[in-house]
């Protein structure tokens, strides 16, 4: 929905989130578990996700109400292999050649009109998610 309906996503109300968020976990818990005896430690912790990625995901569609960018690409990844999206290659003289690789978890984009030059600029954004220690 993020990448495929920006628009809509955007306009999620708190209750649609919510519905949305539980039934994800729900789904996972179902994938991860199966038939398995959930402990109460065990269901705690699903729902601490489920907290967690509400506060997420009601941050990002609170930015994204806010802002001009709307998301193109998630788990983008660049690098020298084919199906991976060009890499940012650096001459360092002497027959040296550094590339940058990696994977940027979302794309932003924003396609500006200048009048006075009546062309568009278009800005990136690349959002990169930090989670637990690195």
């Amino acid at each position: 929905m993020l990448i495929d309906k920006p628009d809509e996503f955007e306009k999620l109300t708190d209750d649609e989130i919510k519905r949305i968020v539980s039934s994800l976990v729900d789904s996972y818990t179902k994938i991860v578990c199966g038939g398995v005896h959930k402990t109460n430690r065990l269901l705690r912790h699903f729902e601490r996700l489920k907290n967690n990625l509400y506060v997420f995901v009601d941050k990002l569609v609170n930015e994204f109400s806010h802002c001009k960018f709307k998301p193109v690409k998630t788990e983008l990844e660049f690098s020298l292999a084919k199906n991976a999206a060009p890499t940012l290659t650096f001459d360092l003289g002497d027959g040296k050649t550094a590339y940058m690789v990696g994977k940027a978890d979302r794309i932003d984009t924003y396609k500006k009109y200048n009048e006075k030059t009546k062309d568009y600029t278009m800005y990136v954004r690349v959002a990169d998610y930090k989670i637990g220690n690195h």
